[in-house]
């Protein structure tokens, strides 16, 4: 799939997020857990209407974790279900719905996205943005998740234990 900044639409848009899936092909993700990365709460919803184009069923999620570095918003998209609701709160590892294809995707994927600005409506595609423009609402998801799961690290380390931060499955972690 895309990855952060590639460019989409016929080079008309610097993609806003990375499509994540197990590299086992097809539909090889259909319906695998999607769980949340971090201590989060349900900021959005949004069931797709079964025909239209984009970003089909998606989640997004509010940071509520302080390790969350910076503290951002988390968009799940594509999603075959989703097992969550609007003002709910998630511990890392709970599962938002399953992988899937739908916004009349060819396979199924996760498309990720980390906001650390709110856009001007959570279904925006960033058609035509310049670099920039689309750099000032998203962010690398690798970086947020390398700099959270270092700050999770440190933190689990200076009480003795583990880290408890999560996403999607070890083969989709080394992914992103």
């Amino acid at each position: 799939g895309y990855q952060w900044l590639s460019l989409t639409d016929g080079g008309a848009t610097f993609h806003n997020g990375v499509d994540l899936n197990s590299l086992g092909g097809g539909d090889a993700d259909l319906g695998a857990p999607v769980v949340a990365a971090v201590g989060a709460v349900v900021t959005a919803v949004v069931p797709w209407d079964g025909w239209t184009q984009g970003y089909g069923n998606f989640v997004v999620l509010e940071t509520a974790d302080a390790r969350a570095t910076p503290h951002v918003w988390l968009k799940h998209c594509h999603l075959d279900t989703i097992t969550c609701s609007p003002g709910q709160m998630l511990m890392a590892g709970a599962q938002i719905g399953t992988c899937g294809r739908s916004g009349s995707q060819p396979f199924a994927h996760l498309h990720w996205e980390v906001m650390w600005a709110k856009p001007p409506s959570w279904g925006t595609w960033p058609y035509g943005w310049s670099r920039e423009q689309v750099e000032r609402y998203w962010m690398r998801p690798a970086d947020w998740f390398w700099a959270t799961i270092a700050a999770a690290a440190a933190q689990q380390g200076a009480q003795g234990g583990g880290t408890d931060v999560s996403i999607l499955t070890g083969a989709q972690q080394v992914a992103v």
